[in-house]
This record gives C-alpha cells, sequence and structure tokens, in this order.
C-alpha cells in the first residue's frame, strides 16, 4: 500500500504514531512540511516500507533505531532536521539500501565499518553532522557508488583505496574533516567529475595518477599539507574547470602542459611556495575568470600577454616577486570587477592610465612597491570598495572619489609622504586633512607667517608712534608748567623791578662787584 503524498503541504505538529498500523506501507513522504516532534517507534511495524522521506522538517531526537532493522529500506532522506543519535551496525545488513541522506542534522559516533559490503549503496550523504573515526575501507564495494560526501565532520585517518578505485564514482566530497595521509593512487576515475578534500591534514605529492580522471571538472584539495611539484600529466584533465591546490607547501613551476586544460575558468595556486615566470604560462588560459595565484614566489614580471586573459573578473597576483612596471595592456581586462591586488612585488614607475579603463573595479591592492606618480588614474573607478596604495611613493593629491577611504580605512594612504588633500579655497572643508597634509600647505604656511610678521611690525610701529606722542604732550606740557612758573615768580613786584633798573642805569656793568670763578 501506498500512503498519498503528503509533502510540501505547510502540515505542523508532531507525526501521528498511528501511521505504525499501516504495516503494508511502502512508500511515505511526509517531506517539506513543519512537522516537529520525535518519529514514533511504531513506525518500525512498518515492515515493507521501502522508501521514507521526512526531510525538511523539524524534527528532533533520537532517530529510532529499531527503523534500521526494515529490511525492506531502499532510500532514507532525514536531511535537514535535527536528528540525533548514533547509526547502529545493522544499518550496514540492508541488503536494498541505495540511498541514505542525512545532511545537516547532529548525528553522532562511528559510520558502521562495513557499510558498503552488503548495500547496492548508490549515494551516502553524511554532511555537516558530527561524525567520528575513519571512513569505512570497503564503502564502494558493491561497485555502484556515485556520490559519497561525508565532508563537515569530524572523520580521521586515511582515505581508503578503494575512494579512488571505484569506477562509478562521479562526486567524492570529504572537505572539513581530520583526514590524514596522502592521496591514495587513481586507477579506475574515469567517471569521476567533482573531487573536494580540502581543509583536511592530507600530506604528501600530488599522484600523477590523477591524470586517469578525465573527465573531471573540478578539483579542490587546498588547504592541506601536500608538497613537491604540480605533475606535468595535469595536461591530461582537458574537461577541468576548476583547480584549487591553494594553502598547502608545492614548490616548482607551473607546469607549461596546463595549458591543455582550455576549459579552466578558475586557478588558485595561492598560497604555496611556487616559482617561475607563471603569468606567461596561464596567459593562454583563455577562458580564465578568476586567477589566484597570491604569496608564491612567482617572477619575470607582469607581461603583456595577460591582456589575453579577457574574461578575468578577480586577478590575484600579490606578494611574489614579479618585479618591473605595470603594463599599460593591464587595462584592456575591462572586466575585472572583484579584485586586482598587485601588492608587494616590486614594481616601479606609475600607474598607467589605461588602468582607468577598469572601471567595474570593486577591490584594488597596489600596496608595498615602489610606485610612483599620482593618483589621478583612479579617478574613474567609481565602484572601489576598497582600496590599498599605502607604502609606495606617491604624490599628489587625492582624487575626489578616494577620499572616502580617508575615513573608512586611512591605512590605505599610509607611506606615502608626497600625498596630499585639495582643500577648499575657503578653508572650511578639508576631509582627511587629519590623514595627510593639505596640498600647497608649506607655501600656505609661508605666507601666513610673512603676513604675521607684517602685522607685528605694524603693530609695533603704531604701538611706538603713540608712545612718541604721548611723550611729547607730557614734554610740552611740562615746558608749560615751568614757564607758567617763573612768571609767577615775578607777579606782584612789578615796581621793584623797575627800581632796580633806574639804579643800575639798566644793569651798566660799571655797576657788576666781580666776575670770574668766585664774581
Amino acid at each position: 500500500m501506498l500512503l498519498p503524498i503528503v509533502s510540501q503541504n505547510s502540515l505542523s505538529g508532531p507525526i501521528p504514531p498511528e501511521i505504525g498500523n499501516c504495516q503494508s506501507l511502502q512508500w511515505l513522504e511526509l517531506d517539506a512540511n513543519q512537522l516537529d516532534g520525535t518519529v514514533p517507534e511504531e513506525f518500525a511495524n512498518l515492515r515493507s516500507l521501502s522508501k521514507l522521506f521526512l526531510f525538511e522538517n523539524r524534527l528532533m531526537g533520537d532517530f529510532p533505531e529499531n527503523i534500521w532493522s526494515i529490511q525492506t529500506l531502499e532510500s532514507v532522506l532525514l536531511y535537514s532536521n535535527r536528528f540525533t543519535g548514533k547509526l547502529p551496525s545493522v544499518l550496514a545488513e540492508l541488503k536494498f539500501l541505495k540511498n541514505i541522506t542525512l545532511f545537516d542534522n547532529f548525528f553522532t559516533g562511528v559510520i558502521p565499518q562495513e557499510l558498503g559490503v552488503n548495500s547496492p549503496l548508490v549515494q551516502i550523504d553524511f554532511t555537516n553532522n558530527s561524525f567520528v573515526g575513519s571512513i569505512p575501507p570497503n564503502i564502494c564495494s558493491r561497485k555502484a557508488l556515485r556520490i559519497l560526501d561525508l565532508g563537515f565532520n569530524h572523520l580521521n585517518g586515511s582515505i581508503p583505496s578503494s575512494v579512488v578505485d571505484c569506477p562509478s564514482l562521479k562526486r567524492v566530497i570529504l572537505q572539513n574533516n581530520n583526514l590524514n595521509g596522502s592521496i591514495p593512487q587513481f586507477v579506475n576515475c574515469a567517471n569521476l567529475s567533482y573531487m573536494d578534500l580540502s581543509h583536511n591534514s592530507l600530506s604528501g605529492n600530488i599522484p600523477a595518477s590523477f591524470s586517469r580522471c578525465v573527465n573531471i571538472t573540478e578539483i579542490n584539495w587546498s588547504e592541506n599539507k601536500l608538497f613537491g611539484a604540480i605533475p606535468p600529466e595535469i595536461g591530461n584533465l582537458v574537461n577541468l574547470k576548476r583547480l584549487d591546490l591553494s594553502h598547502n607547501i608545492l614548490h616548482g613551476s607551473i607546469p607549461v602542459q596546463i595549458s591543455s586544460c582550455s576549459k579552466l575558468y578558475s586557478l588558485d595556486l595561492s598560497f604555496n611556495s611556487l616559482n617561475g615566470s607563471a603569468l606567461r604560462t596561464v596567459s593562454n588560459l583563455k577562458f580564465l575568470t578568476q586567477l589566484r595565484l597570491q604569496e608564491n614566489r612567482f617572477s619575470g614580471g607582469l607581461p603583456d600577454s595577460l591582456s589575453q586573459l579577457e574574461m578575468l573578473i578577480e586577478l590575484q597576483l600579490g606578494g611574489n616577486i614579479l618585479g618591473g612596471s605595470i603594463p599599460s595592456s593591464l587595462g584592456q581586462l575591462v572586466k575585472l570587477g572583484t579584485a586586482l591586488n598587485l601588492s608587494s612585488n616590486g614594481l616601479m614607475g606609475d600607474i598607467p592610465t589605461q588602468l582607468g579603463n577598469l572601471v567595474e573595479l570593486q577591490n584594488l591592492d597596489f600596496s608595498f612597491n615602489n610606485l610612483t606618480g599620482g593618483l589621478a588614474t583612479l579617478r574613474s573607478l567609481g565602484f572601489l570598495q576598497a582600496l590599498n596604495v599605502s607604502y609606495n611613493q606617491f604624490s599628489g593629491p587625492v582624487p575626489d572619489n578616494l577620499l572616502k577611504f580617508l575615513s573608512s580605512t586611512p591605512y590605505s594612504f599610509d607611506g606615502n609622504p608626497g600625498l596630499c588633500i585639495s582643500c577648499s579655497t575657503s578653508g572650511s572643508s578639508c576631509m582627511g586633512a587629519n590623514v595627510l597634509k593639505p596640498c600647497g600647505g608649506s607655501k600656505k604656511r609661508g605666507v601666513h607667517g610673512q603676513l604675521k610678521i607684517v602685522l607685528i611690525v605694524l603693530g609695533s610701529l603704531f604701538v611706538g608712534g603713540v608712545l612718541v606722542l604721548v611723550l611729547c604732550c607730557i614734554l610740552l606740557k611740562s615746558r608749560d608748567w615751568k614757564k607758567n612758573k617763573v612768571s609767577n615768580m615775578f607777579e606782584g613786584s612789578s615796581s621793584k623791578l623797575n627800581e632796580v633798573t633806574e639804579a643800575t642805569e639798566n644793569f651798566d656793568d660799571k655797576y657788576i662787584i666781580g666776575t670770574g670763578a668766585h664774581g
């Protein structure tokens, strides 16, 4: 008996335990509702059940172990709930089980180590749970498994050789675990199209045998401890579209054979110890939209051939030893929008005016170089959200469209003593003056100083003149006072004076008693 499909109906509340009475029920689809509570233990009575779909609800609690004893189970889809508990070993005994999808739950414990031996499994997806222990060694022994996704758990140990020797596998995702050891040799991987082993502790060399995976389109082995060189056999992966080997310990040069991977649109080899003139090699990958080679030891300058990568929207080359100048041909990469990073490369010279064509650019980093000249070329970059031109030899005024970074990220301009800010003539607006000096500031300060001196001199002369006038007034007043005093002495005695004058015959010399020192 089949239960009518009740998925995607916004049902809420707990699951009725009475469903367990339908012992001949074969399909139970309650997915994509708002059911909550636990799964009834009575479901163990559904001895004919082959499909159990409970995904995308709000169910919780330990999933009943006795349900895993239903021998007719083929597909169990419990993803996107809040289930807890462990998977019992009896799960490995189900002879018809093809699909078990449990992602986005809280299952714990060890994955039954016999899983895959008795079941013709096609899909296993345990992503984003809390499983521990190792990957079952015979998980692909029935040669039917197509999808193996155990990412975002706490698995440890090495990758079983059966995983890379499974001709049916198309998708392998083991990212974000604690896996260690080396990557096994690939044997039967012709159907493999996607492999993500990132964020583990895998070590050793990249096996050249991965060239047998001729149909693979995406490889992500980043955030591991892989070392050695990139095998030239990578050129056999003609269908490869995305390659991420970043954050490892790889060294040597990029093999020229990578040019055969003509479908590559994303290449990330950042944060390794790779060297050589890589940019001339990768310039042949005409469909690249993302090129990340930062934090390596690449040299040889920025070749004009980079302009052939017309599809690029992100170019990350910071932290190398490229040297030379920025070629004007870089301005032809008009689709660059996500980022252009040329920091810490020992670049010299001015910013080419052609870079003003990169009008869609959002993130620009020229920091820690020896670039000179002004920033006027960046005036047309109206979509910039992040900028860093620190520690160069730039000079002149900061364009108006970059002034916003003086407040948001003022360190973006550090180490450029020649940069300045054009203030308004009225002096009322000088945004960022606390970060950079005003343009022409020293000259203005000289004129202001001279004006101050003139004012001081004029003030001194004025004060001196006032003091002289005051002194003159005092002297004149004193002289008038003395004159008046003498006049006052002779007031009232004019008659006596007349008598003396007559007696001496108008002060004749014969009346002088004596002259000289004692006269």
